[in-house]
This record gives structure tokens, C-alpha cells and sequence, in this order.
């Protein structure tokens, strides 16, 4: 795991996620990003797949959804959504 900056949304099986953790949504990452790199444009919705694989929920999030976070995880591949300027 790294401590970085990634595009984020927070999974909507929440049902699933609090019987885990009920203080805190589950972060799916979706990029890479720095610190002060704006938002790439993005389409106006993204079908994500949760990375949990005991979750493995697929929904679709509105571009108001992709938040900047800061922390550990782990990112296998950017989202197709993103372009590869946006690492």
C-alpha cells in the first residue's frame, strides 16, 4: 500500500460495507492524482465495480461523485474513465 493522492467514490452497497465498518464508506480508487491536479473531464456517468471482492458491486456514479482522497490503498489499474495524463 502507498500513501498518495487518488480519485475516489465511495461504494454504494452500503449494506454490505457497514456490517464491516459501520463508521466509514468503503473508497474505491479509480487514479492516481497529485495534490493539486485538477479533475480530468470526465463522462457524465462511470459504471465502477467495487474492488471488495466479497462486495463485487457494480453501480453508476455522477461525476460529482470522483472525490480527491489522500491515503493508503491499493490500485491495481486506473478506471478507464481516465485518461493516462491524469496519473
Amino acid at each position: 500500500m502507498v500513501l498518495a493522492y487518488y480519485w475516489v467514490v465511495s461504494c454504494k452497497n452500503l449494506h454490505y460495507h457497514r456490517a464491516k465498518n459501520p463508521f466509514q464508506s468503503h473508497r474505491i480508487p479509480l487514479c492516481v492524482t497529485g495534490e493539486h491536479t485538477s479533475r480530468p473531464e470526465l463522462p457524465a456517468h462511470l459504471n465502477v465495480r467495487c474492488d471488495d471482492p466479497g462486495c463485487n458491486h457494480v453501480d453508476r456514479y455522477d461525476e460529482a461523485d470522483v472525490i480527491r482522497w489522500y491515503g493508503q490503498t491499493t490500485l491495481l489499474a486506473p478506471h478507464l474513465a481516465f485518461p493516462k495524463t491524469a496519473l
